[in-house]
């Protein structure tokens, strides 16, 4: 049959494709389905999508299945596209078949037209996937997928951004390395305790971006690419904390290490199995583990940045402790150089406060 009938209910088959004299087993596919989410480009919108919810649609009527839509939840995701290269003689030219100095075709010297296209065999612009797992990795070539740009748009290739990523995957390699000695056999922080700068700041990083990843997946807006960034922005603030030397400081650092492996392995799950392997989890694999929760109270600032104004114009800059009233304030900004420089010799007449985000000294 036309392969367009067979792409029109090929889901329904999934669930017993063992069945020899009927497409599909009923009890089955009323376990299984409707299909939860469906990940496909535009291209099918008017084409495959239409002609599954009709076949869906008319099976429902004859009372072989009991929904009559196949998809619940529907996401586009964007295209790969590449540089393309066509003569006017010999249409489409692999990079190997044009020469990029003088843009002629090395077969007939005619002049050649580039131009970014959506990756295909027909236009000879794709990138062997077989070639990149040679030379980076599988995590590597996965990972730099999802973090070249947002799902639902298209992206522009360019291996400068797989090698990005394969150098920040040798970063996080390193980094959980380096402070093994200093985690080993601490028990990760359950955020009871107090936790003093910096460990305090990168615990609150490392929540705020497991809360991100979460949302990515719970929320289905598959934003991987900024999870995976996420994970980046863990990883300096590691590095800028360095090995923590005090018990609360590797508790801290145990819990986090945990937390960032486990939260980057759907993106690159062979060296974060082999990491969580070295970070002694020796009961069970990775992908056995239960996903973690974030922490509220770790996202909380204990702390704001407040810009200081005198008639006006933007002085200074304090930290202060959230929730501070007026005279607190204005306390804290009189002990800041540049604004004691701009109001000396002046009278401070009065303060406007605006609670953790700014106090403008008004003086004469």
């Amino acid at each position: 049959m036309d392969t367009f009938v067979d792409s029109s209910w090929y889901f329904l088959r999934y669930p017993s494709p063992q069945e020899s004299d009927r497409p599909f087993d009923p009890r089955q596919v009323a376990q299984w389905l409707p299909v939860h989410q469906y990940v496909g480009g535009s291209e099918h919108s008017n084409m495959h999508l239409i002609y599954a919810r009709f076949f869906t649609k008319v099976l429902h009527e004859m009372g072989w299945i009991d929904f009559d839509e196949p998809f619940a939840r529907l996401f586009c995701q964007g295209m790969v596209c590449n540089m393309a290269h066509r003569c006017e003689e010999h249409k489409w030219l692999g990079t190997d078949e044009f020469d990029p100095r003088t843009r002629t075709c090395r077969r007939c010297g005619g002049a050649v037209a580039s131009e970014m296209a959506k990756m295909s065999k027909t236009k000879k612009n794709g990138v062997s996937p077989d070639e990149l797992f040679a030379q980076y990795g599988a995590d590597t070539v996965h990972a730099a997928i999802l973090f070249l740009g947002p799902p639902d748009g298209d992206i522009e290739y360019d291996e400068r951004g797989v090698q990005g990523v394969h150098r920040f995957l040798k970063r996080l390699w390193d980094t959980v390395d380096e402070r093994l000695p200093a985690v080993e056999g601490v028990t990760p922080c359950d955020g009871k305790a107090p936790v003093s700068e910096p460990w305090r700041s990168v615990r609150r990083k490392c929540h705020e971006i497991l809360k991100r990843v979460t949302d990515a997946f719970e929320t289905h807006t598959f934003g991987f690419n900024t999870c995976l960034s996420g994970g980046m922005e863990i990883v300096n603030a590691l590095r800028d904390a360095g090995i923590p030397d005090d018990p609360v400081g590797r508790s801290v650092c145990r819990e986090v290490l945990d937390l960032t492996v486990q939260m980057l392995s759907p993106f690159a799950p062979h060296i974060c199995e082999e990491m969580w392997k070295r970070l002694r989890h020796d009961d069970a694999t990775i992908f056995r583990v239960r996903w973690p929760c974030f922490d509220e109270k770790a996202l909380a600032l204990e702390e704001v940045e407040i810009a200081i104004q005198v008639s006006g114009k933007v002085r200074g800059r304090a930290v202060v402790p959230k929730g501070i009233d007026q005279e607190a304030a204005l306390a804290a900004a009189l002990k800041v150089h540049p604004v004691t420089v701009a109001l000396a010799g002046k009278s401070v007449l009065r303060a406007v406060w605006v609670p953790d985000k700014l106090l403008n000294i008004v003086a004469k």
